[in-house]
C-alpha cells in the first residue's frame, strides 16, 4: 500500500516493477542516498522504531545521512572532532 510506495520513492526498498523519475530524470538504482541527493527524504511512520538508533545518542541518528560527507568523513575515515 501507501507505506510501501513511500519506501520505494525514498529508496528504502527496491521496486519489483515500474520506474522512478524525479524532475524528468530517470532514477535507475534508487537508494536513500541517491533520493536524498535529489531532494527526497522520508519521515517514518513510527520514528521511534525505525527512525532513530535506540540506545545511541541523538547526534548519531542525525549524522547517519551525512556520514560519508565532509567534514564528517575524510577518505572513508570518520572525523570525530567534526562530528562532535
Amino acid at each position: 500500500g501507501q507505506r510501501e510506495l513511500a519506501e520505494v520513492i525514498a529508496g528504502l526498498i527496491v521496486p519489483s516493477h515500474g520506474h522512478i523519475t524525479v524532475d524528468g530524470v530517470p532514477v535507475d538504482r534508487p537508494s536513500p542516498r541517491t533520493m536524498q541527493a535529489l531532494g527526497i527524504s522520508s519521515v517514518p511512520e513510527d520514528r521511534i522504531v525505525s527512525g532513530v538508533l535506540s540506545g545511541a545518542p541523538l547526534a548519531d541518528s542525525m549524522l547517519l545521512t551525512h556520514i560519508t560527507q565532509a567534514p564528517f568523513s575524510r577518505l572513508g575515515w570518520l572525523d570525530f572532532k567534526a562530528i562532535r
